[in-house]
């Protein structure tokens, strides 16, 4: 990190993040590593200017910006040398339901009579994210797995890093994962979550979602959680998936 940036595009970094697939750690992380050499936009509002380059990035070593692209509106066809754009995604399950969990924590109270009209919202904004972001392989957009990232943080951020940036200091870091990530060697290892101890957890409804997210809504190799065989072609979480894909997309809640 000892190049000099300040007259060159700082590389732009986009995250485009299914929720609670890990945008928050690697934010924390990357903001210890680059200290004041990093721009960070939370991409929405009136505080984003949207521009690429950002002005913000003017002489920084990284722009990282957060979107959830709720609404698929997000500007995919820029691209330049310096652009990239990092997707973040986890297995459908364990992310459907730590979102639920996270919507709690905000104060909005789980209705379980609403919940199969959620998921199939849910299984639509994850068709329509995939088929945006993941379809068609392109050099400038690069996928991060929540399980990798977990996994082993230090390989997969380095990897990330010498791709957009040219380079990593892998001493600072390990510096800064020892202040992030409770999930560095010798500290916490990383352990698959078990879905079944949500106390939201439903085995019939949410195999049938995994069922459907894995079979129409995901690219990858997730496996399944949950023993389940074909979704009836009369179930109701499919029925109401098939129906809300037929209508334009709306940002999900």
């Amino acid at each position: 990190m000892d190049s000099d940036h300040a007259g060159a595009i700082a590389p732009h970094c986009v995250g485009v993040s299914m929720p609670r697939s890990g945008h928050s750690f690697l934010r924390r992380t990357l903001m210890v590593y680059f200290r004041d050499d990093m721009a960070f936009c939370v991409g929405e509002g009136d505080e984003c200017c949207r521009a690429r380059p950002c002005p913000a990035a003017r002489g920084k070593r990284l722009w990282y910006q957060k979107n959830h692209d709720f609404d698929l509106t997000l500007d995919s066809a820029q691209t330049a040398p310096w652009l990239f754009y990092l997707v973040q995604d986890r297995h459908p399950l364990p992310q459907v339901l730590s979102r639920i969990e996270q919507r709690e924590d905000d104060g909005v109270p789980f209705r379980p009579d609403h919940q199969l009209d959620w998921l199939a919202h849910r299984l639509v904004y994850r068709r329509r994210f995939t088929d945006k972001w993941l379809r068609d392989a392109r050099p400038d957009i690069l996928l991060l797995r929540y399980e990798d990232l977990v996994a082993d943080p230090a390989a997969r951020i380095a990897a990330l890093l010498r791709q957009v940036t040219g380079g990593v200091d892998a001493a600072r870091l390990d510096r800064a994962l020892a202040r992030v990530s409770p999930f560095r060697a010798g500290r916490k290892p990383y352990s698959p979550r078990d879905i079944r101890t949500s106390r939201h957890f439903d085995a019939a409804l949410h195999g049938a979602f995994e069922a459907i997210a894995l079979a129409e809504c995901t690219i990858g190799p997730y496996r399944p959680m949950l023993d389940h065989g074909p979704v009836a072609a009369d179930h109701p979480l499919l029925l109401r998936y098939r129906m809300l894909l037929a209508e334009p997309a709306c940002p999900p809640s």
